[in-house]
C-alpha cells in the first residue's frame, strides 16, 4: 500500500540548497529544476516532489495543527509518496531526518498526525519508522 505525507518547513529554502540535499541522499532528479526526484534503496522507494503552491490548498485546521507544531508559518511543502515495498518508510524517515537536520520541518502524515522534529529525531535513533 502506498503513503503520502508532507513534509513542511518554515524555512525559506532556496532550490540550490534544497538540490543539493537531494544529491547528498542519493536522490535521483527527475527534472533540471529539482521539483520531482526519487530516492531508491533495493526495492525501497520514496517519490518527493516539492510543492509549495500547495500551501495555499492546505484545509485550515489541518494548518492549525501544522503552524502549533512547527511553531510558524510553514513556507515550503514537499509531498512524499512511499512505495509499497519494505524500506520504503524507512527511506522516507532518512530522507526527512536529513531534512530536519538542515531545516526547521515537521511531517504531516495527512490523517491524524504531525510530527515534529524531536519526534522524528526518536524514531530515527531508534531504529523505528512512521507508523
Amino acid at each position: 500500500m502506498s503513503t503520502t505525507m508532507n513534509l513542511l518547513s518554515s524555512d525559506n529554502i532556496d532550490q540550490i540548497s534544497y538540490i543539493d540535499l537531494l544529491k547528498e541522499i542519493g536522490a535521483e532528479l527527475e527534472d533540471q529544476g529539482g521539483t520531482k526526484s526519487v530516492l531508491t534503496d533495493g526495492n525501497a522507494q520514496i517519490w518527493i516532489c516539492r510543492e509549495d503552491k500547495l500551501l495555499d490548498e492546505y484545509e485550515e485546521e489541518d494548518l492549525v495543527s501544522v503552524k502549533e507544531k512547527l511553531k510558524a508559518v510553514p513556507r515550503c511543502l514537499i509531498v512524499l509518496e512511499l512505495g509499497s515495498d519494505l524500506g520504503s518508510s524507512d527511506l522516507a524517515l532518512k530522507f526527512v531526518y536529513a531534512f530536519g537536520k538542515k531545516w526547521h520541518v515537521v511531517v504531516d502524515d495527512l490523517y491524524e498526525h504531525v510530527y515534529q522534529f524531536r519526534e522524528i529525531e526518536n524514531l530515527y535513533e531508534n531504529g523505528e519508522s512512521f507508523e
